[in-house]
This record gives structure tokens, C-alpha cells and sequence, in this order.
């Protein structure tokens, strides 16, 4: 109801723009002054609407969005135009027994005054409709926090998380790096991709050698049942930062290194313990509600799964119990679930519209995320109003 109101004052603001110059027209004397009159009663009203036709039919055919506003906006103009012509029309019209026209009997004042109501009810439905989205904002932050906080893992108590565990791998990890950049160069190659080194070659043993405090580190991490690591969750935003995901998916790798090295050397059983370490490095990187950690987990999955296709071939007879561990058979029985991640999304969503409509997120700061020049604030205002008023329930709905 408020956007049908809004185009009808639209409308009726141009129809009234037009009977008000139409009426100057006709009690004008002068002939030039009358043309011009005539043509701003009619041109000015399609030429003010023009852009936003045009906006909406580059959001119609261009960018083909389902909700583009197109049709009304361009029967607004439409109505603008064929008005203004039946209004100079009308207007223009010799009065029966008089020598003036019949809109000089039409009052000026009055018209005038009525086409800044029409233009006053317009904008206050548009700020009608913005007030409601924001109040509508405030509402689905308080939901997208609940969301999120439903989706959040149970905080493992102290002697069960693996966090500081895995925050002082990371940081040995880092502090082992050979400031010789070529040995530097040759870890990370190692690290990138753990499944294709050779690990009968010689300099293996010294590379796992330089990292045994790493690996001791990320073993009795893997081993426990819960990472927690500390972010404000009471807050989804995009702008969250995730830097442990990157040095997950490098200790894991390590470890993937150090279990081939362990079943070509003969000790299956460690190399078995190792692979079910990498799986619950997998559980603990996609334990938070982020799709990014749910991919991240995803390929650290793979990797046990590959490595242990790697090892199967090295499993002697009495190697076969060990296959009876929990841990070990867990790391092939459970898959990873991406619902709780694309529920988490789901909050993150919500929160960044919530941002949006409420207007502590501009669509400025938007466009530079995406990677395009940053908006005029003088511009980006009213076209953050503009977006929460037309575009912004439809993408609430999708």
C-alpha cells in the first residue's frame, strides 16, 4: 500500500506541475513566455523522471533482477506525459464567450501549493517505508545473532580446547622458518603440496626434525575434543577475521608429511593415529558456523582421507586392530555436515542487511569490499535510502 501511495503522489505531483504552468500560460500575454510555459508543463515532468526509468530498466534487462520497479516507474512517466498533453490540451481551450483560455480561470496559487503537497506526501511515504525497514532491522539483528548463537559449538572447557595449542603451533610454526628465503621457499613448497613429496628423500628427515616441536604441538591438540577460538560472535559481520583457517590447513599438512614418513618407515600404527589427528583437525576447523571453515575442514578431510589411501597399502596383518580404534574408524565412518555453516551464513546475511537497513553499513563501504571506486557520501546517502525503501525487502526475501 505504501508504494502505490508513493507513485500516485508521484503522478499527481507531475499533473499538477503541469496545470500550474499551464494556468501561468494561459495568463500570460506574451507569446514567447507562453511557448516556454507550455513546453516546462510538459517536458519537465518526463525529463525528471527519465533517470529513474532508465535506472530501473538497467536493473530489468540489464542485471535482469525479478523486483526492478521497472513498470510502475515507467507508467509514471507515461501518465506524466499523456496528463501534461490532455492538461495544455484542456487548458489551452478558447472559454465560450470570452477571449481568455479556460486555465486562466484555474487558480495559480492553489495548483502550485498542491503539487508541494503532492511532492511533501511522496516523501513522507518514502519515509514511511524506510522507517519501517529499519525498525524491520533492528529485529533481524536480534535474529541473526540468535541464529548464529544456536549454531555456535559448546565451549569446551579448558583442558579440552585446542586453541592455545593450536595458537603456539602457529606461532613455532612461523618462528622454525629459515630466514634463508630459498629454505623458505622449499618448506612452503613441502606444505602445499604434502602429498606429493618423497618422503624416502634424505632432507625429509631433517625437515620434520626441525618442526618435531611443531608436530608435538598439533598432535596434543588434535587429541582433544573441542577448539574454541575467541571471536565477538555477538556481531556477524563480513568484516570477521579468520587467520587461523591458513595455518590449520599448514599444520595439517605437516602432519600429513610426517604420517607417509612414518608408514614408509614401518610404523603403521603411528602413521593410523596420525590420520585421525588430521580428521579432527578437519571437526576442529569446521567447528565454527562459517562456510569458510566448513571448506577449509572439507580440504583438510580430503587430506586425511588421501593420506590414509596412502598408508592402506603399507597395513600388515597385525596392523588390522587398529583399525578397531575409535578414532581411527571414525576418521572414515562420519562425514562433515555443511548445515550448521550455511545457517551460519544464513545470520551473517541477515546481519549485513540488518547493517543496511538501519544504516550502519553504507553502500560506500560496499562497493569498495567489492572492489569498485567508493561513493560520494552526498551520493551514496540517498541512494542507501533509495536501495532500503525498493531493494532491500526483496533481498530479504531471497
Amino acid at each position: 500500500m505504501g508504494y502505490l501511495m508513493f507513485y500516485v503522489a508521484v503522478i499527481a505531483a507531475c499533473l499538477l506541475w503541469s496545470a500550474t504552468c499551464i494556468a501561468a500560460a494561459a495568463r500570460t500575454d506574451r507569446l514567447w513566455l507562453r511557448w516556454l510555459l507550455m513546453a516546462i508543463a510538459v517536458l519537465v515532468p518526463p525529463l525528471a523522471l527519465a533517470p529513474w526509468v532508465g535506472l530501473t530498466a538497467l536493473l530489468a534487462f540489464g542485471a535482469r533482477l525479478q523486483v526492478n520497479w521497472f513498470a510502475p516507474t515507467v507508467s509514471a512517466c507515461l501518465a506524466s506525459i499523456v496528463g501534461g498533453l490532455w492538461i495544455r490540451a484542456a487548458g489551452l481551450l478558447r472559454r465560450p464567450g470570452a477571449s481568455g483560455f479556460e486555465a486562466a480561470a484555474w487558480p495559480v496559487v492553489g495548483l502550485a501549493a498542491m503539487f508541494v503537497m503532492a511532492k511533501a506526501v511522496a516523501f513522507g511515504t518514502l519515509l514511511f517505508i524506510d522507517n519501517a525497514v529499519v525498525a524491520e532491522g533492528r529485529a533481524l539483528r536480534v535474529e541473526a545473532a540468535q541464529l548464529l548463537q544456536a549454531n555456535l559449538p559448546p565451549r569446551p572447557s579448558a583442558d579440552d580446547d585446542a586453541a592455545p595449542l593450536y595458537l603456539r603451533a602457529f606461532a613455532t610454526l612461523e618462528a622454525a622458518q629459515d630466514t634463508d628465503e630459498n629454505t623458505a621457499a622449499a618448506n612452503d613448497a613441502l606444505l602445499s603440496k604434502p602429498l606429493s613429496v618423497d618422503v624416502s628423500a634424505a632432507e625429509l628427515t631433517g625437515f620434520l626434525a626441525r618442526h618435531a616441536d611443531v608436530l608435538a604441538l598439533v598432535r596434543r591438540a588434535a587429541d582433544r575434543s573441542g577448539c574454541w577460538f575467541v571471536r565477538d560472535w555477538s556481531r556477524p559481520s563480513f568484516d570477521l577475521s579468520l587467520p587461523e583457517m591458513q595455518q590449520m590447513r599448514k599444520v595439517a599438512a605437516l602432519l600429513v608429511i610426517a604420517a607417509r614418513h612414518e608408514a614408509a618407515a614401518g610404523d603403521v600404527a603411528t602413521a593410523l593415529r596420525d590420520v585421525a589427528r588430521i580428521r579432527r583437525i578437519a571437526m576442529h576447523a569446521a567447528a565454527e558456523p562459517v562456510l569458510v571453515c566448513g571448506l577449509v575442514g572439507q580440504a583438510i578431510d580430503r587430506l586425511a582421507l588421501e593420506t590414509l589411501a596412502t598408508v592402506l597399502p603399507m597395513v600388515q596383518r597385525p596392523d588390522l586392530p587398529l583399525f578397531d580404534e575409535p578414532a581411527v574408524r571414525d576418521s572414515i565412518a562420519t562425514p562433515l555436515s555443511f548445515e550448521r555453516h550455511l545457517l551460519g551464513e544464513e545470520a551473517f546475511g541477515l546481519a549485513t542487511l540488518a547493517d543496511l537497513a538501519d544504516g550502519r553499513t553504507h553502500l560506500s563501504k560496499l562497493a569498495a569490499m567489492d572492489g569498485a571506486a567508493s561513493l560520494e557520501s552526498s551520493f551514496s546517502e540517498p541512494l542507501a535510502v533509495l536501495y532500503r525503501c525498493f531493494m532491500l525487502p526483496s533481498d530479504l526475501t531471497s
